[in-house]
């Protein structure tokens, strides 16, 4: 672990560096390769090069999963419009209703967020206004 270069890990390293980037805890990272926690947790804070090489890996897996997970929603969503024109009614009515409840779904999580918004603009707002309301003199 201590004084490699950047790119040059160890297997031991290697594995630790994969298994933490898949969001296991120091704990659990340290027993599956077989050290302490406190030795993880000190290379953790001492070796930047290790953290960055940990960050880029779970990145990457990041970029990659949100790749693939656009080409199979694109997919589903062409499926979906084959069979909203199926001849079986059947078919046509449950992929409708799909589609429906998905539209729905996603139209009330944007409702909820821009009333969110809404209320924090009115807050901000009330908070502006008494702060530049003149005193009365009682």
């Amino acid at each position: 672990m201590e004084g490699e270069p950047a790119n040059e890990w160890s297997e031991r390293d290697s594995r630790l560096i994969h298994i933490l980037s898949l969001g296991m805890t120091k704990t659990a990272a340290a027993k599956e390769v077989g050290i302490t926690r406190e030795s993880v947790s000190n290379f953790w804070n001492k070796n930047a090069d290790f953290r960055r090489a940990v960050r880029r890996q779970a990145m990457d897996r990041l970029e990659r999963d949100e790749r693939r997970l656009a080409s199979t929603q694109e997919q589903a969503i062409e499926k979906l419009r084959l069979l909203i024109q199926s001849d079986d009614e059947n078919v046509a009515l449950k992929a409708v209703s799909i589609v429906i409840s998905k539209c729905a779904a996603i139209s009330n999580s944007v409702l909820k967020n821009d009333i969110e918004e809404l209320k924090s603009w009115q807050a901000e707002a009330n908070l502006a206004s008494q702060v530049h309301m003149p005193r009365s003199h009682a």
